[in-house]
């Protein structure tokens, strides 16, 4: 299996460049194709290819291909499936073997690997995903309302560290990947959520809020629930704005890849990544920002193109066996378990490069931490 799509890579390459001879003739509407490249712990070096085509009677539909091989760890990847967006409806089907991670939006691929390739900050814990299968339906009413269902099944590898290489930091190794317990796994969520942001360079009042409950099956039997809250509030002076999350997270599992993580980048900014695993989690995340009302009344040059954000974070967990009640636990939390951090954010216009400085409050002798952000949105 390995070999056959390690062969797929140079197929794809080939394939995208036999076109129809005239436009005339052609039956694609549009055909994409690009490298993939990312660097993590796990893999090292990864490259590879997606193919991607749309047929010009059917333009929603788009099916895909890619195939990739990681150097360090010496083991080849792929995925291939079809997406269909239409106005009212999203579906995606689609078979793969790939290297997971159950908290990929966090931070995103191309984020996570600048980071992993210069600091050693990999904020992701990478787990096998063979012989995968996984069905995605949303449903979208009226632009703000969104249900959404799903149904994925894989067989879960672990995946060691496999390189220790980075631009700077050379001789600190990169933190542990926790081992991944071995089975066969299976998962069905379904959710909704309601949101009315609006893109725009203006910043607005908004609410976005999500429930999904997840279940599990096979191997691995657990019954899950996340809520989460956000709230966008402008400020009574100038551009300024507020923003507050809030998230409720459970799991009845034990298993590595199925518990949360608390610390670094989306959750406490003062904390090492992950720095508490459990499978029970609460968090608040608080900002403040003063959207270029500060900074560029500084007469020096290029503070104009800089944002101001003061933050201040809280977080909470527990790990509970997994014959407690899915909300069992939740009873113990008082002020004094909250984990807490608070720091500030400079970031140029739309976020496009954030630098956080930030400092956890429950040791007075521990040092700011330093983190980064590309295109960041709470």
């Amino acid at each position: 299996m390995k070999a056959a799509f390690l062969i797929l890579l140079p197929v794809l390459i080939w394939v995208s460049d036999v076109r129809a001879q005239s436009d005339g003739v052609s039956r694609f509407e549009k055909l994409y194709r690009g490298a993939r490249l990312r660097y993590n712990r796990v893999e090292g070096p990864f490259l590879g290819y997606r193919l991607s085509v749309r047929h010009r009677d059917r333009p929603r539909l788009t099916v895909f291909a890619e195939s990739g091989y990681g150097f360090a760890s010496r083991s080849a990847r792929w995925e291939a499936g079809l997406e269909y967006r239409g106005p009212e409806i999203s579906l995606d089907v689609a078979v793969f073997d790939r290297s997971d991670a159950p908290d990929r939006d966090i931070v995103g691929t191309t984020e996570n690997s600048l980071f992993s390739l210069l600091f050693k900050w990999d904020h992701r814990d990478y787990f096998r995903a063979k012989n995968g299968l996984e069905a995605n339906i949303t449903v979208t009413r009226k632009k703000r309302l969104s249900l959404f269902s799903g149904l994925t099944a894989y067989r879960c590898e672990p995946m060691p560290v496999s390189t220790s290489w980075s631009l700077f930091f050379r001789n600190r190794p990169f933190r542990i990947n926790p081992t991944a317990q071995l089975g066969s796994a299976g998962v069905l969520h379904a959710g909704v959520a309601v949101d009315t942001r609006v893109r725009s360079p203006i910043f607005r009042n908004a609410w976005y809020g999500r429930i999904r409950y997840e279940y599990g099956f096979r191997d691995f039997t657990f019954h899950g629930l996340t809520l989460e809250g956000k709230r966008y509030q402008k400020a009574k002076f100038g551009r300024q704005g507020l923003i507050f999350r809030a998230r409720l997270s459970a799991r009845q599992s034990e298993a590595p890849q199925y518990l949360f993580g608390l610390g670094g980048a989306g959750t406490l900014r003062g904390y090492g990544i992950k720095e508490y695993r459990a499978n029970r989690l609460v968090l608040f995340n608080v900002e403040y920002a003063f959207r270029g009302d500060v900074l560029p009344g500084i007469p020096i040059r290029g503070f104009n193109l800089l944002n101001l954000t003061m933050f201040a974070d809280a977080g909470w967990t527990r790990r509970m066996p997994e014959s407690a009640h899915l909300l069992a636990g939740f009873g113990d939390m008082d002020f004094t378990s909250f984990k807490t951090s608070t720091g500030f954010g400079v970031a140029l216009p739309r976020q496009l490069l954030r630098l956080n400085v930030a400092r956890r409050l429950d040791r007075a002798d521990d040092a700011w931490t330093l983190s980064a952000r590309l295109r960041f949105s709470l």
